[in-house]
């Protein structure tokens, strides 16, 4: 059984709705939720067990569904050039905004009512907390279900994702703020109940220094592959593109897939060294001269010299497998091929691609390459793309 939480991040929370789809798919069993903002409504979905409702949500979602405005105007505010009408009607807005205490909600208010079963939460075995921050008292707030006060679910969930510039309400004569401003991430909340098996699912990509206190539990964490764009960013592609993404870097956790940008099903451990092994001689020595090393062809100038050699050119930690040295020397050829990443790929099927687009991996740049071996005789450091290129296409194709 697992804890999922879910932080909050606006439209990016979309994210996280493709990633509980491959949560629910892959028959991984919820047993207690904590979420922040929008991973507060989120998590109530998930909850009352109606998550294929908040699937098609975020897949209808618009801006008049959170505030009070027109869609098409919005959207050519947030993406047209700030030219002197769009200046001004930018300034009406936030005028209006101020005079009447902040921007009207009332349809966000709306689909929470429609669309949240407080009844159905309260039922289900899962356990639901919620983050959100008491300005009143200026202090944190965090909630399981059992503490809120029958009939003000909804007022919480919509407490946990107030923006500063939306017109305020009031729960039991208190404001209330986005939990953002006090836990984002609220996992202590599901670790003071004792819950040790965590699924983190992140709408903002890993840094280093990110959740250092996690030491004896058992977390999956999911985070954004790429940058999920901007937090108020509705657009109906950028909502599919963060599902999908969601979906697929979670099925990396759960399956186990390999590669940092492409989604690759794993082999055995020793299929990546076989494969090197297996290259021959005409290959090897293809990669010596590329490398400009001058022995005969072998296992072990290949293990010794020329693996040893691509590595350190390569954005990769040394003492990682074969598996990750054939798999990132992958990534670079197709990156460099444009390759739609958001498939989950065989091995050997993205091979067969980079066979039949092997002439596009070595066309740009090999005058400059043989002018330079020519010239100089030996590699310089402003190469190197070239050469992983190269070496791409010898090491991937018969």
């Amino acid at each position: 059984m697992y804890g999922i939480v879910l932080e909050g991040g606006g439209a990016k929370g979309s994210y996280q709705a493709g990633a509980y789809r491959a949560i629910s798919e892959n028959g991984l069993e919820i047993s207690a939720v904590a979420g922040t903002s929008i991973g507060a409504l989120n998590g109530a979905m998930i909850v009352q067990g109606e998550f294929d409702t908040c699937i098609q949500l975020w897949n209808d979602i618009r801006y008049s569904d959170i505030i009070r405005d027109n869609d098409q105007e919005i959207n050519r505010l947030l993406h047209s050039r700030p030219d002197r009408h769009t200046v001004k009607v930018v300034a009406d807005k936030l005028r209006g905004a101020i005079l009447n205490k902040g921007f009207d909600i009332t349809p966000f208010r709306e689909m929470i009512a429609k669309h949240v079963d407080e009844d159905a939460i309260r039922r289900s075995p899962i356990e639901f907390g919620i983050s959100t921050y008491n300005l009143t008292d200026r202090a944190p707030t965090e909630l399981f279900k059992e503490d809120i006060p029958q009939g003000e679910m909804k007022d919480y969930l919509l407490a946990s994702a107030y923006m500063p510039f939306f017109r305020l309400e009031k729960i039991g004569g208190k404001t209330f703020l986005d939990g953002w401003f006090s836990d984002n991430l609220p996992y202590h909340m599901l670790i003071s109940k004792g819950h040790k098996n965590l699924i983190i699912l992140r709408t903002h990509q890993m840094e280093q220094g990110d959740l250092e206190d996690l030491a004896g539990l058992n977390p999956m964490i999911v985070a954004p592959s790429e940058d999920l764009g901007r937090t108020f960013d509705l657009d109906g592609r950028r909502i599919k593109k963060n599902m999908k993404m969601g979906y697929l870097d979670a099925s990396r956790e759960i399956k186990g897939l390999v590669g940092n940008r492409y989604y690759i099903l794993p082999k055995d451990e020793e299929y990546y060294f076989r494969y090197l092994a297996n290259l021959g001689e005409k290959r090897i020595g293809e990669l010596g001269e590329l490398l400009n090393i001058d022995a005969a062809p072998s296992l072990s100038l290949l293990f010794g010299e020329i693996v040893p050699r691509l590595w350190s050119m390569l954005d990769v930690e040394r003492n990682q497998d074969y598996q990750c040295f054939v798999i990132s020397i992958l990534e670079r050829s197709l990156v460099h091929l444009d390759k739609d990443r958001f498939e989950v790929y065989q091995f050997e099927d993205l091979r067969d691609y980079i066979s039949l687009n092997a002439n596009r991996l070595t066309d740009r740049g090999m005058t400059t390459y043989d002018s330079i071996i020519n010239k100089f005789g030996k590699l310089v450091p402003f190469n190197r793309d070239e050469i992983l290129l190269r070496a791409a296409r010898i090491i991937l194709t018969d």
